[in-house]
Parts: C-alpha cells; sequence; structure tokens
C-alpha cells in the first residue's frame, strides 16, 4: 500500500507540491494491538526506495533510531542525520491529556506503570511532575535504550 502511495507521488501531478508523505511507526496498542510491526529488513527496503526515488519522507521520532541504522552506509548519511531526532520522551517535552494528567509519552497513558497519569493538582508544580519517581524512571530506560521506545517494540 505504501509503494502505491509512493508511486502516486512519482506519477500524479496533483501530488507534485506535497511537502512530505509521514510514516508513523505502529504501536502495538488500542486498535494497533492485533499487527506487527515491520521488521528492520522491509523497513530498509521502504526506506531505500523513498530514498532512491527522491520522494519526500518524514517520520515520527518512534522511527527515527530505525531510520539511523538503515542509512549507516549511505554516503550522505551525516546530511540525513541532522533532519532525525530519536524520542526525546520525558526528556525535553511531555505529554497531558485534556484533564491535566501528565505522561511522558501520549502513547504510554493507560500502560502499566501509568494507567493514570500524574495529576497537575497531586503536585506542587511542574518541576516536581518533572522529577517524579515514574518520569525519571521512564527517563533512564529510554536513554540506557538509545532513546528507543522503552515501551513498546516499535
Amino acid at each position: 500500500m505504501i509503494y502505491e502511495t509512493f508511486n502516486d507521488y512519482l506519477s500524479d501531478d496533483r501530488l507534485s507540491g506535497l511537502n512530505a508523505i509521514v510514516l508513523l511507526s505502529l504501536k502495538q496498542k488500542g486498535r494497533g494491538k492485533s499487527y506487527g510491526c515491520l521488521g528492520l529488513d522491509r523497513f530498509g527496503k521502504l526506506i531505500d526506495y523513498a530514498f532512491s526515488k527522491r520522494i519526500p519522507i518524514g517520520m515520527d521520532s518512534c522511527s527515527a533510531n530505525k531510520v539511523l541504522s538503515v542509512i549507516s552506509d549511505y554516503d550522505n548519511r551525516k546530511e540525513i542525520e541532522t533532519f532525525i531526532e530519536p524520542c526525546e520522551s520525558g526528556c525535553f517535552s511531555f505529554y497531558s491529556d485534556v484533564y491535566g494528567n501528565f505522561y511522558p509519552c501520549s502513547f504510554v497513558e493507560g500502560v502499566s506503570g501509568w494507567v493514570n497519569g500524574l495529576s497537575y493538582k497531586d503536585f506542587g508544580s511542574f518541576a516536581e511532575i518533572w522529577n517524579d519517581e515514574r518520569v525519571l524512571l521512564f527517563r533512564d530506560n529510554l536513554l540506557r535504550n538509545n532513546r528507543s521506545c522503552p515501551i513498546f517494540d516499535v
């Protein structure tokens, strides 16, 4: 299906002004629980195809380390790397739901250890939330995992 979209970009003049086709990594949560993640080999072929055809792509930070792995032998990898930012959840970003509950990432809401977020009303300041034991543990796990998701296999 994505190759069809790529090929449509190459052949359909109506798409010539498209800025990028954005690829999002699957998180096995909610409607995605029954789906499997794309293995590195298939993912690599997808990225190679897009780059070889000069198809403009973007991606979520969840995909960053996979892309960095795929482009490791590219001649222009250093240039490409400047546009890629691995997961920064809980390091320099945070997610808040509509009720003011905080989570390091929108996808951890409701998962083990994060069934309930950190409610602002239970803390004196955002600094206390930022330095809460659960946040520190999440951040430590993320950083020890080379900024790849410590919760989901993406």
